[in-house]
């Protein structure tokens, strides 16, 4: 694995180009899943930067997609069995690399380098798109609490695995963390992100058999399977994407009033950095 002092003093890639090489990733991932006959749609900040903006937002820099969890199991397999379909570019999942810390994938662009400060994991990424699975949630309202519960434990304990501490406003809170960091530590990352990808390999339910499907991501949100029912296309930069048909609602659920700019002190990239790679 590269280390981020091995590129030291080397110039990083600018945030434009970072936006270009996400881009062109995602166009080369939308050409492979129709091919393949896979289901997926824009998602998070992409989703909201396609309707508000009809590209990216512009303090931001990456891509998020989301997929129904047969169709995310299948991109899995297909990439597994032939890692280079996606020219420069790789997938990193934990069902491919037990060293990826996370229970979602990554598609990285294999000429670049990137590093994280907030998220670690153990194996080289590149600027990537983020691949959320959707996994059909219980209708029976306490098995699908259990489960949110769970996922929701399992991401706070993955992160104290890796060294990560986020101070809650709750003091109380931050010294539960405290408490519990020696032993997520001590049992490591592995044994979080198993807990969560065991939910994503059992396929219960099929997509659309239940009212509610969860994001596998650190809130575990909630959204109504219907809202995905049929697909729609909206511009993004100079390419027509998926997005749910029901977009209006997926907004609202994620951002509230998400029409509103948020204020000028919160326009923040994520705390990242990339670089070209060595030769």
């Amino acid at each position: 694995m590269q280390a981020k002092a091995d590129y030291e003093g080397k110039p990083l890639i600018t945030k434009d180009e970072r936006c270009e090489i996400d881009l062109g990733l995602l166009e080369k991932f939308d050409a492979f899943a129709r091919e393949n006959g896979l289901t997926y749609w824009l998602f998070w900040g992409t989703l909201l930067g396609a309707v508000r903006h009809k590209g990216f937002i512009p303090w931001d820099d990456d891509i998020d997609i989301a997929m129904p969890q047969h169709d995310y199991l299948r991109l899995v397999e297909l990439l597994r069995q032939n890692p280079t379909a996606i020219r420069d570019a790789y997938l990193n999942a934990f069902e491919i690399d037990r060293g990826y810390a996370r229970p979602f994938a990554k598609l990285c662009d294999s000429r670049t380098i990137l590093f994280e400060d907030f998220d670690l994991s153990y194996v080289d990424e590149g600027v990537c798109l983020d691949i959320f699975p959707l996994v059909p949630a219980s209708d029976d309202e306490a098995a699908r609490g259990r489960m949110l519960k769970r996922w929701r434990k399992d991401f706070v304990l993955l992160g104290l695995s890796k060294g990560r501490l986020v101070r809650a406003k709750n003091p109380l809170v931050t010294a539960g963390k405290v408490v519990l960091k020696p032993y997520a530590t001590l049992r490591g990352y592995e044994t979080f992100v198993s807990d969560v990808c065991d939910d994503l390999d059992a396929m219960q339910f099929g997509f659309g058999e239940t009212r509610f499907v969860a994001c596998v991501e650190e809130s575990g949100s909630l959204f109504e399977s219907a809202w995905f029912e049929e697909k729609a296309y909206l511009p993004f930069e100079h390419l027509d994407l998926p997005v749910p048909a029901e977009w209006d609602q997926v907004l609202k659920k994620l951002y509230g009033d998400y029409r509103q700019l948020p204020p000028e002190e919160d326009r923040r990239c994520h705390r990242s950095v990339a670089y070209w790679k060595a030769k």
